[in-house]
């Protein structure tokens, strides 16, 4: 008699096993019709979260959403309320998912398709437009690209700073856009061009003659092959307006261009570096990002990103540029000037630096950065760590890049007598 009741219990856990078996492999059925067999355990905690609040909503409003429509997903206001029609609306792939909407960071259909719309986005919410060239039929690059750079954790936070705009190569556009990327005039040298009277003149005056002014791009012609994105190649990679910075010189510009060079899309730290460039130019970036990912890492750029340095180091590259000659151009009287600009402990330093004729201006950024590793005194200033620093370069009309960087640097005891050699090179 005093078996029978450990019985019962003994068939009635048996039962409850049978019925959890059940239940798991009916679950697991369903997961299977709708997590697509891709997808790993995060689709699969998606799905739970998804479920955990369509019954939360069911609670709340009485009324069950319309939750999974084609695979999509359901978005719960912050303040807690049930979702309304406009809150639970989902996303195709050619909108942003809505404001009051819990997102999981950037997922491919928070990729703008519309350039007209983006730059529209970019405008209101006042940030930096990212376009990436896409070539569909490209089965390397852009899809290890996709599948490795942009699936990093810290690059989706970092792409939340971004209005993100994804287009095919072939996109076309009607719309005005301009470029900040200087093609320095055709100014023939003369042999006044050395004193500080023509010198003062020069930089004082807007000498640049661009064929990437603001103009009305033509809906017929692609948006890579127009003037404001020349130096993308043509390939698929990178480029970015900045709608952010509204009082600067380079606000609606093209501050940054970054192809896939031969073929090679850019590894999770290289894109870090790019979506963390400081606010300028695109001569200015891309020198900043040629310094930052040099294999020995550089500190140069660690310090504060200073106005009047990156002033400075774009005149004198603009100045190297119109008389086709590298140098430190009239030096002691421009130490002694930029210094008097820094706070009382920090005097100025300086390195210089061209391209090879012909070469891009990526290409050109990274090979100046290449010539300063060759010689041992710009390379101790760049690779130091300065409180200030600016950095710039502009072309010729030899087709040549000049590259300057001005640091402040912190004084040295005895070092006075030594200001001279600060030019580094």
């Amino acid at each position: 008699m005093s078996r029978l009741p450990i019985l019962c219990v003994l068939t009635i856990f048996l039962i409850s096993l049978i019925m959890l078996a059940h239940n798991v492999t009916f679950a697991q059925e369903s997961l299977k019709k709708i997590v697509p067999k891709e997808k790993s355990a995060k689709a699969y905690s998606e799905w739970l979260w998804r479920h955990y609040a369509n019954q939360i909503a069911t609670k709340r409003s009485g009324k069950a959403p319309n939750l999974f429509p084609n695979g999509s997903k359901i978005f719960l206001p912050k303040d807690g309320s049930a979702p309304s029609n406009k809150g639970s609306v989902t996303c195709n792939k050619d909108d942003s998912e809505p404001s009051n909407s819990v997102t999981s960071h950037v997922r491919k259909n928070d990729w703008l398709t519309d350039y007209q719309k983006a730059t529209q986005e970019a405008k209101t919410e006042e940030k930096m437009l990212l376009i990436y060239f896409t070539n569909e039929k490209e089965e390397t690059s852009c899809k290890k690209f996709e599948s490795e750079t942009l699936e990093d954790e810290e690059i989706k936070n970092l792409l939340d700073n971004y209005v993100l705009l994804r287009l095919p190569m072939d996109a076309k556009i009607g719309e005005e856009v301009s470029n900040p990327i200087e093609q320095v005039g055709f100014v023939s040298k003369n042999k006044e061009m050395e004193s500080k009277e023509t010198q003062k003149k020069l930089l004082s005056e807007n000498h640049s003659v661009s064929p990437f002014s603001v103009q009305e791009i033509s809906s017929k012609t692609s948006l890579l092959s127009s003037p404001p994105f020349t130096e993308m190649l043509n390939t698929p990679g990178l480029a970015v307006i900045d709608y952010k910075n509204k009082d600067a010189d380079y606000y609606a510009q093209v501050v940054s261009v970054f192809p896939f060079l031969n073929k090679k899309p850019y590894n999770i730290f290289e894109t870090k570096t790019i979506l963390k460039l400081p606010p300028g130019s695109v001569t200015q970036r891309s020198m900043i990002y040629a310094v930052r990912v040099h294999p020995e890492k550089p500190k140069s750029t660690d310090g504060e990103l200073n106005e009047m340095l990156e002033n400075e180091a774009k005149s004198h590259s603009l100045y190297q540029a119109k008389i086709h000659v590298q140098g430190h151009h009239n030096w002691d009287s421009r130490f002694q000037r930029i210094t008097a600009k820094l706070p009382g402990e920090i005097w100025a330093s300086e390195v210089c630096a061209e391209s090879w004729p012909g070469q891009h201006l990526l290409e050109s950024a990274i090979e100046c950065v290449r010539c300063w590793r060759l010689s041992s005194g710009h390379w101790s200033a760049v690779v130091a760590e300065h409180p200030y620093y600016g950095y710039d370069m502009k072309r010729g009309s030899n087709g040549v890049w000049y590259a300057t960087g001005i640091f402040g640097k912190w004084k040295k005891p005895g070092s006075a007598k030594t200001q001279n050699k600060n030019k580094n090179g």
